[in-house]
């Protein structure tokens, strides 16, 4: 995945260390002043983390008036040295007794004025969504006082509905799903009115050059069951860039099946009800799952998706990681033989990482199966380990494979329904599907990207 810098061996924890104490600051104050996740800072500081982003460990040392070559080296030419905490005057104790007798006193004046101030202030409304999966239905209600502020059925079916997770919380987020070529919308509306704020039909960017139009006709938005929050398995919120905003990312898909795309999505503070578009990530396979992950250790959260890849070489599953650095292009080797890309288009892969698993080589288990391609059922982090399940498409898969956090395979294992599913082929086929064979099949991965794994 991304460049990073071994620590493990030098100094640097000692150095930000030294020049934290001299200036007054603890691991959450030099993480705040840095603008990266505390869990970096601690880390470092306790001696937990070996191994950093080169943008993290300068933002550390700018925080700290330093720059990484000092950080790394101790070479102080070019540098401030460090500057130690400004010495406080002793205080006199007359002094101190002054004081508290003037902020005991000023207790009741304070009080005073924030009862008077609460009192003229209308009280922060708390609401609740009521939104039906499926259905045409949205309705938003206060739930101070029970009473319902909008009610709205919509053209078409609803699939999601939440509170913003953006600074303004004042705004909902309403996804549909197609009932007409049009095809389904992400919208953005007032929360307390209902009025639409923002709508996407499909993901901007470059699809117009990806895709032909008759494709991004039908583009929809496609929440799964997601009705009550943005569950993790088709939408996500996390902050991806580390700026303190929480992020959006979202799987499409452009028709009933395929193509697909996550896209990145977040807003300006000084503008939270206006949706920004980050990054889009395109492929002519599907995108079935979708999670949120620190890929690579450096404490920001990516993305990773599942689905298959429609290439005739493969009809593989296919797992792609993303993150803020490594959102773009798409799945290139689906540009052979059956298509939905416009020819010569350019595309490149800018993803992470992508893994591919591609259809048994073994024809009497393709037919056991009565498989046209793998797709990716499942995903789940437990620690440093990825479990992917794979099968046929559909909720249960028929294989778990593991991957560490190098994106080497641990093991693969067949699973209960995968086993059940061939209870009708011959023995010899059955004999076959043992883990030392799913093994092998599984280390067999085809492996793209824009980076490599720690």
């Amino acid at each position: 995945m991304s460049l990073v810098v071994d620590i493990s061996r030098l100094d640097v924890r000692e150095r930000i260390r030294a020049l934290s104490e001299a200036r007054g600051l603890d691991a959450a104050a030099l993480a705040a002043r840095a603008r990266v996740n505390p869990r970096v800072t601690r880390e470092i500081l306790s001696g937990a983390r070996t191994r950093v982003r080169p943008r993290t460990l300068d933002a550390i040392a700018r925080a700290l008036g330093t720059n990484r070559t000092y950080l790394l080296t101790g070479q102080t030419a070019g540098n401030p040295p460090p500057t130690p905490p400004a010495e406080t005057a002793p205080v006199r104790p007359w002094r101190s007794r002054v004081w508290i007798a003037l902020t005991i006193a000023a207790i009741p004046v304070a009080l005073a004025a924030w009862l008077a101030s609460s009192a003229r202030r209308p009280a922060v409304a708390v609401y609740t969504l009521e939104s039906r999966c499926d259905e045409r239905h949205v309705a938003v209600r206060d739930a101070t006082t029970g009473a319902v502020l909008w009610d709205s059925t919509f053209a078409n079916p609803t699939s999601l509905g939440t509170i913003a997770p953006w600074p303004d919380a004042s705004m909902m987020l309403h996804g549909t799903l197609p009932n007409d070529s049009r095809g389904g919308d992400l919208v953005g509306r007032d929360l307390r009115t209902g009025r639409p704020l923002w709508r996407i039909a499909h993901p901007g960017g470059d699809a117009a050059r990806y895709f032909p139009a008759e494709v991004l006709r039908t583009g929809r938005f496609v929440p799964g069951s997601s009705c009550a929050d943005l569950a993790c398995d088709s939408a996500c919120v996390r902050d991806f860039d580390g700026d303190g905003v929480a992020d959006v990312a979202i799987r499409w898909v452009f028709s009933p099946w395929y193509p697909g795309c996550a896209a990145w999505y977040t807003v300006d503070p000084a503008r939270p009800r206006e949706l920004i578009e980050r990054a889009t990530y395109y492929t002519c396979g599907r995108i079935s799952r979708i999670i949120v992950h620190d890929i690579d250790g450096d404490g920001r959260a990516g993305v990773i998706t599942g689905g298959t890849n429609n290439a005739r070489a493969y009809q593989g599953a296919m797992v792609v990681f993303l993150d803020a650095d490594h959102w773009t292009g798409g799945s290139v080797d689906s540009l052979a033989g059956f298509t939905h890309w416009q020819p010569d288009n350019g595309l490149e892969d800018g993803a992470l990482a992508r893994l591919i698993f591609p259809l048994y080589p073994d024809e009497d288990l393709v037919r056991a199966f009565n498989l046209q391609r793998l797709d990716v059922c499942s995903l789940d982090v437990d620690g440093d380990t990825l479990s992917v399940g794979i099968g046929s498409g559909g909720l249960v898969p028929d294989v778990i494979v593991r991957l560490d956090t190098h994106l080497d395979v641990i093991d693969a294992r067949a699973t209960r329904p995968g086993h059940d599913r061939l209870l009708a082929a011959p023995d010899s086929t059955r004999a076959k599907f043992n883990d030392g064979y799913l093994l092998g099949w599984a280390r067999d991965y085809a492996r793209f990207g824009a980076a490599s794994i720690r």
